[in-house]
């Protein structure tokens, strides 16, 4: 069987990279496409599945979508991504609600502002017009070119619901192709704190049962077509093994190895823009508590990778046994950088962190969570929906203090137990991240999916009404209108754009202009026939 895995850009094969050997292992095919570079430390996953797997590809960068229409789509797209987030079920989401809006240009904005949006039925209707323009937008021949051109027999797609989403086109023409689709969640933020899904494909993979309920929830995709995985991404630590003891690995990260220590995750930029605010005043809590086990236990630090810079001049100076590492952050995409994370996380005593996938693969290992809630993290804990799993899904993840002193206390505790595994944790992985069972890797059932998808054999159909090309005239200047907005936004010169936009029916004004010209010149001829010269 031949596969398409199209991913946003290669770094989400960090999730996927044990489903794609699965697949291959298993005699397929797989070809790895990007609908952008990405960073460069991301195309190392791809390079080294391509090099590990004779039957994995690369195909860099196609031009699967292009033309004047692409801007439209992906405009009327963000204004329906922005919509949902006005619905009840994000009433308390308001960082999520403003990021939405900050894709939108301008007048956009604006217009769905007006109060007869903000109801219930002022949303159906400009929904349900956006949603009629949507599919009214023509899809490039690119995309049918780039399907033709490489005839797979199943397409996966991820992320798919990311603001304004170009891959809805893909999944668009593989459903007229009758070609099966697959559309694999790859974080567990995903289907509360991204865009909507415009086009269901045959196949959803979630990860648990709560995902599946937000997938109906939140996206309308039908019941039937979900199928619950578990999370591929982390079947990595399961069973791994440390790569050095204790006491080297503290005396590498700068750390006492004859005091425990406790493992600090950082968060994103999204969730935590200064978060270094609150973890210098943490430590200063810790330190002055006036217990002798928190005012001495080891604190490592570790940034997150796409969250570093602010960690860069953090003053350690007035902290003992306490140590940011590594200090520029380190996205655990190879074997070292792998490792290094595994390590840090299987010697600590516990882990804290505001609100962080890193918390949920120190559950694997078994370690204790634990968090500190407070009104002013609100935005970045429990306004977020993908928190409430840590909260709640299975008696809950977290170990979870409101305020400061009882925080402490909760450290203090953890500490004075020798045992560092916590069956809290457990318990959350057992139904969170292997829901088949936690002995069955979650690539294996991923790949039993994709499987499933190629064998289904949809028929073909337009995924547009027949009657959306009578919208084209009034598409047409919303299009130019679109390409100049995002150019402006984009600080692009748009009058440039404007003239390239309407440079064909400038040449349609000129040429009937000269049609018409003639036409007047032979109508004057036939009625004044010019005088016949005389005979000489």
């Amino acid at each position: 069987m031949r596969i398409i895995f199209f991913t946003a850009h290669f770094g989400f094969l960090r999730n996927f990279e044990t489903t794609v050997r699965t697949l291959a292992e298993r005699g397929h095919e797989v070809l790895l496409f990007a609908e952008r570079k990405g960073k460069p430390d991301e195309r190392q996953i791809a390079d080294r599945l391509a090099l590990d797997l004779t039957s994995v590809s690369i195909v860099d960068q196609p031009r699967y979508s292009s033309g004047m229409w692409r801007a439209l789509a992906r405009a009327i797209r963000l204004c329906i991504d922005y919509l949902r987030y006005l619905e009840p079920s994000f009433a308390d989401t308001p960082r999520l609600r403003a990021r939405a809006a900050s894709h939108l240009p301008g007048w956009t904005l604006k217009v769905l502002s007006f109060g007869i949006f903000r109801g219930s039925t002022g949303r159906r209707w400009i929904g349900t017009l956006l949603k009629t323009l949507e599919r009214a937008v023509p899809i490039s021949g690119a995309v049918d070119a780039f399907i033709e051109a490489h005839k797979p027999d199943v397409l996966i797609t991820t992320p798919l619901l990311y603001f304004g989403s170009q891959q809805v086109d893909l999944v668009r023409t593989a459903r007229r192709r009758g070609l099966p689709s697959l559309l694999c969640i790859g974080s567990w933020d995903h289907l509360t704190t991204k865009g909507q899904i415009h086009e269901v494909p045959d196949r959803v993979a979630v990860w648990n049962e709560i995902q599946r309920e937000e997938a109906i929830r939140l996206h309308q995709v039908p019941m039937e077509r979900i199928k619950l995985t578990g999370a591929p991404g982390y079947d990595r630590w399961f069973g791994a093994e440390p790569s050095t003891n204790r006491a080297a690995f503290c005396s590498e990260v700068g750390l006492r190895s004859d005091r425990p220590y406790l493992l600090y995750l950082a968060s994103s930029m999204f969730i935590a823009p200064r978060e270094w605010e609150f973890v210098d005043e943490w430590l200063h809590t810790l330190r002055d508590c006036g217990k002798i086990d928190l005012n001495e236990v080891g604190i490592l630090i570790r940034p997150h990778p796409q969250n570093a810079a602010q960690w860069e001049t953090f003053d350690l100076g007035r902290f003992e046994n306490v140590s940011i590492w590594p200090r520029h952050g380190a996205n655990p995409i190879d074997s070292a950088s792998s490792a290094n994370y595994y390590d840090s996380m299987y010697h600590s005593h516990a882990v804290i962190g505001l609100n962080t996938s890193g918390l949920i693969e120190s559950a694997i290992i078994g370690r204790p969570v634990f968090t500190l809630l407070r009104q002013d993290l609100g935005a970045s804990q429990v306004e977020t929906i993908h928190f409430q799993h840590l909260l709640h899904f299975h008696g809950g993840l977290l170990h979870v203090s409101h305020d400061m002193d009882r925080h402490i206390a909760d450290l203090s505790s953890a500490l004075a137990t020798e045992s560092k595994t916590d069956e809290k944790s457990l318990r959350f992985v057992s139904g969170y991240v292997r829901p088949q069972g936690l002995d069955t890797p979650a690539a294996t059932v991923m790949a039993d999916v994709v499987e499933e998808t190629g064998s289904l054999q949809p028929v073909p159909r337009s995924p547009r009404p027949a009657w959306t090309p009578a919208l084209i005239p009034l598409l047409f200047p919303l299009a130019i209108g679109a390409n100049v907005a995002f150019a402006l936004k984009a600080g692009v010169d748009a009058h440039r754009v404007q003239r390239r936009l309407t440079r064909p029916l400038r040449i349609v004004r000129k040429r009937a202009r000269a049609l018409l010209v003639e036409l007047r010149d032979r109508v004057r001829n036939a009625i004044y026939p010019p005088d016949e010269p005389e005979d000489h």
